[in-house]
Order: C-alpha cells, then structure tokens, then sequence
C-alpha cells in the first residue's frame, strides 16, 4: 500500500526534492514552502516550491536543470553509494555482505526517486526557450 511505498522510497523521494532545492537555490529562485518527505497529497510525496524572474535570463534557465535535477542528483547518490559500500560492483564482482544488502536497499530507494513528475516536466518547460536562447548566443560567440 501507500505506507510501504512511502517506507521504500523515502530516501530516493528525499533526495529528489533536495536535488530540486539545492539548484533553485543555486539559481537564485525564491523558495516558497518544501516538504523532503509527507504523507501523500494529491499523489505528492515531496514538493519545492518555488519562484523566479522571469526577466531574468540565468533564473529563466535554471528552470531547465532545476526540473531535471532529480536524474542527476538521484544518479551521483547511486554513484556515491556504490563506491562508498560495493566499489567491486565496478569490477564486476559482487561479494554477498551485510553491505551488498544495505546498497541494494538504499539504491532501489534512490532509483524510485529519478523519476520526473508531470510538475518536474512542465517546470522544465519554463527554461527551454532561455537555454535554447543561451546556446544560440554561445555558438555565435565562438563560431
């Protein structure tokens, strides 16, 4: 039920909204209100909400990573993990441990958390037309 996906994805949900966080406040965005972790509302485990310029160009783009932060942050805690408590997995070896159990675990966690939300997506959105805007001006400066 509700509870054990709660229970199981508490870590991953946890980082996906400290990843979203962390890059808003990166990008200069106002923070509203956040919840790491609540008892579903509305299909809502977590949130960041937040605010920006939009006459601000590095604000406008920041909603770009800022959606997508998740796959990123959720990813690097994977990597980290992994090197932290089965660095052999890297090898292609697997030595079966307390450890193996515990990354196994919290990875699965993690993993839950990479996917987007349709809000992630369509925050997303918010800065495609900035970085497409910054990429245009980038290739002209160095053509």
């Amino acid at each position: 039920g509700t509870g054990f996906y709660l229970f199981v994805s508490s870590i991953g949900v946890i980082v996906h909204e400290l990843s979203h966080l962390l890059l808003a406040l990166f990008f200069g965005h106002h923070i509203e209100n956040f919840r790491l972790l609540q008892v579903p509302k509305n299909g809502q485990v977590g949130f960041v909400a937040h605010s920006s310029n939009p006459k601000n160009l590095w604000q406008a783009f920041g909603n770009l990573l800022i959606g997508f932060a998740p796959m990123i942050g959720n990813s690097l805690a994977i990597y980290y993990l992994t090197l932290w408590l089965q660095p052999e997995i890297f090898s292609f070896r697997v030595t079966f441990n307390w450890s193996l159990l515990v990354w196994f675990l919290i990875s699965f966690s993690l993993a839950l958390g990479i996917g987007l939300s349709h809000e992630d997506f369509q925050n997303s959105l918010q800065g495609l037309w900035p970085a497409l805007l910054i990429l245009l001006i980038l290739a002209f400066l160095f053509e």
